[in-house]
C-alpha cells in the first residue's frame, strides 16, 4: 500500500488506471478508472461460459472492440476527442444495459461507474 500511496502522490493526471484488486477500493471513484485490457480478458472468460453468459460475454466483447477501434482513431489523428466522446455514448449505454441485465452474474456490474472516467478526462490525461 505504501508504494501505491507514493505513486499516487506523484501521479500527474489524478486518475489511476487499475484492475479490480480490492487494495484500490480506498480511492475515490472520481480518481480511479478500470483497465479495459483487464476487462477484455474478463469479457473473454464470460464468453467462454455456456448459456446466457456466453452471449453476454460476446456482446460485451463487441462493445469493447468498438471502443478500442474508436480510441485507435483518436491516437492516429483520424478522430477528434469530441467525436470520440460522441461515438462512445452509445457504447457506454449498451455496456450499462448489458451489465444491468447481469448484475447477479458478474461482480463487475457493481463497479460499472469505474469504466468511463478517463474517456471524458482532458486529452492530456490519456
Amino acid at each position: 500500500m505504501l508504494r501505491l500511496n507514493i505513486y499516487w502522490e506523484r501521479a500527474e493526471s489524478g486518475i489511476l488506471n487499475s484492475d479490480r484488486y480490492n487494495a484500490y477500493n480506498w480511492l475515490d471513484v472520481a480518481q480511479r478508472q478500470l483497465c479495459w485490457a483487464h476487462l477484455k480478458r474478463e469479457f473473454t472468460k464470460i464468453s467462454e461460459r455456456s448459456g446466457v453468459s456466453r452471449q453476454l460475454g460476446r456482446d460485451l466483447l463487441a462493445q469493447q472492440k468498438k471502443l478500442f477501434r474508436a480510441w485507435g482513431r483518436v491516437r492516429d489523428g483520424t478522430l477528434s476527442r469530441s467525436e470520440f466522446q460522441s461515438l462512445v455514448s452509445p457504447i457506454q449505454a449498451r455496456v450499462r444495459h448489458l451489465l444491468g441485465a447481469c448484475e447477479r452474474r458478474i461482480r463487475l456490474a457493481r463497479r460499472r461507474r469505474l469504466l468511463w472516467l478517463r474517456l471524458f478526462a482532458p486529452a492530456g490525461n490519456c
